[in-house]
């Protein structure tokens, strides 16, 4: 789900999250817009006050909804797997 859609069905304005996260609210307009991508330390944050809804890997990789192995060909240039990326942001 993409987070601007979870924070529209759950009736919270940007403003507050981007209160709640501790980052500008243009800061979260950018990054709901799809013109910015969040630090690792931000998407962590939405993650746990999400609990869970929005994950990192929604956030940092909006774009890739299955794991590559399961899609028909992967996108040329990419180094890292799935579940390595998941792995890595685990830490």
């Amino acid at each position: 789900m993409h987070f601007k859609t979870w924070l529209q069905l759950k009736g919270i304005h940007q403003k507050d999250m981007a209160d709640t996260i501790g980052i500008k609210p243009s800061s979260l307009s950018m990054i709901l817009s799809g013109k910015t991508k969040p630090s690792l330390e931000i998407a962590s944050r939405i993650e746990q006050i999400t609990n869970g809804e929005i994950t990192r890997m929604d956030l940092l990789y909006p774009d890739e909804t299955e794991p590559m192995e399961k899609t028909a060909s992967p996108k040329r240039g990419t180094i890292l797997t799935y579940e390595l990326r998941e792995k890595l942001l685990k830490g």
